[in-house]
């Protein structure tokens, strides 16, 4: 075979390769980065169960969206015999603050449960913005700052700042009890950028934290700011939607009658 040939044969191979690494690297940043498996709860357990290994289940989540404080699965093994010192639902993430037994030298060190490249922020809440004080460490939210220029409400405006936001503690609480809800500061899992946008976003306007489900890490693409204009328009999407689904749901209901 020609020596020209066999050489294009080969550089294309190569470009190839290289094509295919470059798409899984961005598919890989796009869902979170590699995956990792984690230990969850195989169904709802209260508070103070002995866990047992029919307890526990595996699943696989992207490693973005795991901290610390997370059990891996290699860890599993380890839970066997220990009391929850908070009731779990089925489904969800078991971390090493969840059990009695702490893990950790210096277990109420903050600095032990930030992530590498990281950083803890802290954020002034209102019972409200903190969902009645019913949040709690390992929780993930979404960020809402809603901003009003020139004192006037008429260009007041919402925005989505930031998605899928790990909580590390309420108030001075790490770890994922409940039963104390007066805290006046959630503590944020951030980078360095995300933290310039809080101090910014915290300073000209109120924040509010949207509470996402355990097993959603969705990271919602282009969210459009709300505004007045935008909540009394005819064109509301959302209101047009909910009527469309009341409109249907009422003929059912007159053709079932």
């Amino acid at each position: 075979m020609n020596r020209f040939i066999v050489v294009s044969l080969v550089c294309a191979s190569m470009a190839g390769a290289f094509h295919f690494l470059y798409l899984r690297n961005i598919e890989r940043r796009q869902i979170g980065g590699d995956v990792i498996s984690i230990v969850v709860a195989s169904s709802n357990m209260k508070k103070g169960k002995i866990l047992i290994e029919t307890d526990l289940a595996v699943r696989e989540v992207p490693m973005d969206f795991v901290d610390k404080r997370t059990v891996r699965q290699k860890e599993m093994k380890r839970l066997a015999g220990l009391p929850l010192m908070v009731s779990l639902s089925g489904g969800e993430a078991l971390q090493w603050t969840d059990v009695q037994e702490r893990n950790w030298e210096q277990s109420d060190d903050l600095a032990n449960y930030v992530e590498s490249g990281k950083r803890a922020m802290s954020i002034v809440v209102t019972n409200e913005s903190a969902l009645g004080g019913l949040l709690r460490p390992g929780h993930r939210v979404d960020i809402i700052g809603t901003f009003t220029r020139k004192s006037s409400v008429t260009n007041s405006q919402s925005k989505t700042l930031l998605q899928n936001i790990m909580v590390l503690a309420t108030g001075d609480q790490l770890s994922g009890e409940i039963e104390k809800r007066g805290y006046g500061t959630v503590t944020l899992n951030v980078n360095l950028e995300e933290s310039e946008l809080l101090a910014m976003a915290e300073a000209q306007g109120e924040l509010s934290l949207v509470l996402r489900g355990h097993e959603d890490l969705v990271y919602v693409e282009k969210v459009p700011p709300v505004t007045i204009e935008t909540v009394f328009s005819e064109n509301n999407k959302i209101r047009n939607e909910l009527s469309s689904s009341h409109s249907i749901a009422i003929e059912r209901l007159e053709t079932s009658n």
